[in-house]
């Protein structure tokens, strides 16, 4: 075994392997998270028939605190708000219907 011989542990660059499972992490928390928002809102909104805007209110404040939890950055808080406001308009939306 040649190669065995010119085996030096450590010495392998793996920047790229450690970024791609960092994104790969990050996607999952973000991911996860969502899919607990939706479920909530759902849940709220449906199974419980409280009506939209208090599952709407569940999934921001479940999203609030998730992303202070987990330290989540700047995308975060302006996809949360982003949806939000969407949501909230669709709820508004649907109310005229």
């Amino acid at each position: 075994m040649a190669g065995a011989a010119n085996f030096s542990r450590g010495d392998m660059d793996i920047h790229g392997q450690k970024s791609t499972f960092s994104h790969f992490l990050g996607v999952s928390l973000w991911g996860t998270l969502l899919i607990v928002m939706g479920v909530a809102l759902a849940t709220i909104a449906f199974a419980m028939n409280m009506g939209w805007f208090p599952g709407l209110a569940a999934f921001f404040a479940i999203g609030a605190v998730g992303g202070l939890v987990l330290g989540m950055k700047s995308g975060w808080w302006m996809t949360l708000i982003g949806s939000t406001v969407l949501l909230g308009l669709g709820g508004l939306v649907s109310l005229l219907f």
